[in-house]
């Protein structure tokens, strides 16, 4: 089966894929302007970006950089328990009490 898209390299094609067209990213910023209970001339910036993001597949930098906090709050916070648990001791376990029958 061929692929007629216009612009859509050949099947077995190893080409990196082209850039989003302006076209297509302008389409989904209206359709979003329009799902969000606005006039498809009323885009707005967040529109754009998130049309953007969907198109070329890139992640959201903000969302990206909190998950990334998110994870380094709960690494200190593991660090700063096992700290509190392990404080006083000399790093050894205690001798085994020994089993003595008199």
């Amino acid at each position: 089966m061929y692929n007629t898209a216009p612009g859509a390299p050949p099947e077995g094609d190893s080409c990196p894929p082209l850039p989003p067209s302006r076209d297509r990213v302008y389409a989904r910023t209206r359709q979003l302007a329009l799902t969000a209970g606005r006039y498809a001339h009323q885009i707005s910036k967040s529109d754009y970006d998130q049309a953007m993001r969907e198109i070329t597949g890139q992640s959201d930098p903000k969302r990206q950089e909190a998950i990334l906090e998110a994870a380094e709050r709960l690494r200190l916070a593991r660090v700063a328990k096992h700290q509190q648990l392990t404080a006083g001791s000399a790093g050894r376990q205690p001798p085994a009490p020994r089993n003595s029958r008199h």
